[in-house]
């Protein structure tokens, strides 16, 4: 399998760690038990030591929609498959428009891929590495020969899973489940991924499903198909949770086994593109492994990025020169659920 082409599109306006911190203060202003600017301090404070910096939003006009389609064709072009030679469409966000059907339809009708067949992967952040790897597997059965991969991010839209109600806070603790949704960033990503013969596609992963309650979006009454859990709807259905330190203190070792499982030599990898939901946490993580100085990050300069993070790596590696075509690099991610996977694949 070869990557063919991947882009990313951002929406335009940029929001720093002062504009959330503001947020915040005014959306808690009725509720917040203490002083709003010792909360503004917290909360800049936790901000600053996870490496965010900025992120990108769009206005609650905007379509996510439109996003997917500028990067996908975008993608198509660079990659120099005709949009009739495209068989595949798998659609690899969290966000989404629809629970039935496959998101993925509504993609391809955009595009006008008229007879592509049409799933979604849902594997929270690890939803574009699963892609890759289910793709894989299908163009070595002989299936299919050409796949497109979209998603599209845009958790902050008015009344959804973040905004306005993570934004209120009653007291400090709430932080402990609701500080990640303040490092998320928006964005969508398309790539286009073909069956190429290409000795360097490699994929590893490690699962602790002990640990699936660290991090959730439930369903309406979707707390009936889990175990008890005093984790779960804690802000209601629909609102994301996510115990941001619990993750990294769990997920920490399993990070770095993933990462060194691979075969492939660290002298033989141009790069390794994250998804990071703390760039502290992923250094300490990568100086273990072996990997630091080929690490990309993406997180202060446009956050989480959900499923879109190492996609999104790659695309502006190419456009800054930091990568070329034909060469071997890895993703690395450590996802809700939790899963922890890495990966190698030639550019």
């Amino acid at each position: 399998m070869r990557i063919k082409a991947v882009e990313l599109a951002l929406p335009e306006r940029s929001v720093a760690n002062d504009d959330v911190a503001d947020r915040i203060r005014f959306h808690s202003s009725d509720i917040f038990t203490g002083s709003l600017e010792d909360l503004g301090r917290v909360v800049l404070r936790l901000l600053e030591r996870s490496g965010a910096k900025t992120r990108f939003w769009s206005d609650q006009g905007s379509k996510p929609i439109d996003f997917i389609a500028q990067a996908a064709n975008r993608a198509i072009s660079r990659s120099q498959v005709a949009k009739s030679d495209i068989e595949l469409v798998v659609f690899v966000g969290v966000d989404r428009g629809f629970y039935e059907p496959a998101n993925a339809y509504f993609v391809a009708d955009c595009l006008g891929l008229r007879s592509a067949q049409c799933f979604d992967i849902v594997d929270a952040c690890n939803g574009w590495s699963r892609a890759l790897q289910v793709c894989d597997a299908l163009f070595e059965s002989g299936q299919y020969r050409n796949a497109l991969l979209v998603n599209g991010e845009f958790p902050m839209f008015e009344r959804g899973p973040v905004n306005p109600k993570l934004f209120k806070i009653g007291s400090l603790q709430q932080l402990e489940h609701r500080f990640p949704a303040f490092t998320l960033g928006e964005g969508a990503t398309a790539t286009v991924v073909a069956a190429e013969t290409d000795n360097n596609w490699e994929y590893s992963s490690l699962s602790s499903p002990s640990h699936a309650d660290l991090c959730t979006v439930t369903c309406y009454e979707g707390a009936r198909f889990s175990r008890d859990s005093p984790r779960l709807d804690l802000d209601g259905a629909g609102h994301f949770v996510s115990f941001g330190a619990d993750m990294i203190a769990e997920g920490s070792e399993y990070a770095v086994k993933v990462l060194r499982s691979l075969s492939a030599s660290l002298e033989s990898i141009s790069a390794v593109f994250p998804h990071a939901v703390s760039q502290p946490a992923v250094e300490a993580a990568a100086l273990r492994a072996g990997a630091s100085q080929l690490l990309y990050a993406t997180f202060p300069k446009v956050g989480n990025l959900i499923s879109a993070s190492v996609p999104a790596g790659i695309a502006l590696a190419l456009n800054e020169g930091r990568i070329k075509s034909g060469d071997i690099a890895a993703g690395w991610v450590g996802s809700a659920g939790m899963v922890f996977s890495a990966y190698t694949f030639t550019v």
